[in-house]
């Protein structure tokens, strides 16, 4: 539905490839984990709905 816009909106990107390794090496690890949380980090991809706020609106 985003490629509708007429203004490319800013994602985030999610390493699924990464998510999906990791949880394969936890449930795959013959020792117990003791520390089963892992993070990993989303990438912003900055486009044209992202920007400086407007400058003389008014508004404040």
């Amino acid at each position: 539905m985003a490629h509708l816009l007429p203004v490319p909106l800013t994602s985030v990107r999610t390493p699924f490839d990464q998510i999906a390794a990791t949880a394969v090496d936890l449930m795959l690890s013959p020792t117990p984990i003791n520390d089963p949380i892992r993070r990993a980090m989303p990438t912003l991809i900055p486009r044209r709905s992202s920007g400086p706020p407007v400058v003389g609106t008014g508004r404040r």
